[in-house]
């Protein structure tokens, strides 16, 4: 009789940390979100919504779940009462805008990548980000034209989401600078994607920018060996890098080995940027 009772108990626990939840992420009007991203908070565990706003996600019950998603408030709901979530649009402080003519006639690309050693890697939910500081040189091409994204994907037309954020005072990414989300289809195998931001009349801050990829974790994505597209990776000298993951960014700090000759190489995302006037 106990070795059934155990054995009960622990099929109840394997349920337990193997739900399967489901939901649906709607608007104020009772429109589905498509794309919205949904974190496990402290945990390296996510999940995007579909284009009918309709999501799955595997974690307990008890546990909370963050939805965030371009143009609307970040909110925290318990897995089990996200059957139906609804998100609130963001409340913009609209400013002035100067439209002006530009000719555009001066072009510059920037972060080309030193080193022909590039990786690709199955980075799962998270996402890593590539940081252009700022340069006085970039005062006659200020604005973001196009970001070339170098992908090895094992399908055709996968669905990618780009991300821009302004540095922020500790120099993490911070304030995001589109407005909705910019999707980008990806071609099978090794391609460079150019992606077209010249109509965002996005200025370079002087905070410095980053540029990141967010997997779209969506069925259409999903291969028999995991998620496309993967993002190459080149290795680059610098200390620290940061990612996304558990709802919220994290800084990791490389480890300098005493009388190491050279800066320790982390992977980062093979993106370049051009800039315009």
């Amino acid at each position: 009789m106990k070795d059934n009772r155990l054995l009960v108990l622990l099929l109840l626990c394997v349920t337990s940390v193997f739900s399967q939840i489901k939901g649906k992420v709607i608007d104020e009007f009772n429109q589905p979100i498509p794309y919205v991203n949904i974190w496990v908070q402290g945990e390296n565990i996510a999940t995007t919504s579909e284009e009918n706003g309709e999501f799955i996600i595997h974690t307990t019950p008890d546990k909370s779940l963050l939805f965030s998603s371009l143009g609307f408030e970040k909110k925290v709901v318990l897995a089990k009462e996200a059957s139906l979530v609804k998100l609130q649009p963001t409340a913009y402080q609209l400013s002035e805008i100067a439209i002006t003519k530009r000719r555009r006639n001066r072009r510059l690309e920037i972060g080309q990548i030193e080193n022909t050693t590039l990786q690709a890697f199955d980075n799962g939910p998270r996402i890593d980000v590539k940081f252009f500081p700022y340069n006085k040189s970039y005062s006659k091409t200020k604005y973001l034209s196009k970001i070339a994204l170098l992908t090895d994907c094992k399908i055709e037309n996968a669905s990618v989401k780009i991300r821009i954020y302004k540095a922020d005072q500790n120099g993490f990414p911070g304030e995001e600078m589109l407005d909705k989300n910019l999707i980008v289809n990806v071609k099978k195998g090794i391609q460079t994607t150019w992606v077209n931001i010249s109509e965002n009349n996005i200025e370079f801050p002087i905070e410095g920018v980053f540029i990141g990829v967010e997997k779209l974790l969506i069925e259409k994505n999903r291969t028999e060996k995991g998620v496309a597209p993967n993002v190459l990776y080149s290795f680059v000298e610098r200390e620290f890098l940061f990612n996304y993951s558990g709802g919220i960014w994290n800084k990791k700090i490389t480890e300098i080995i005493k009388n190491q000759t050279s800066r320790p190489k982390v992977p980062e995302p093979a993106i370049n940027l051009i800039l315009t006037n």
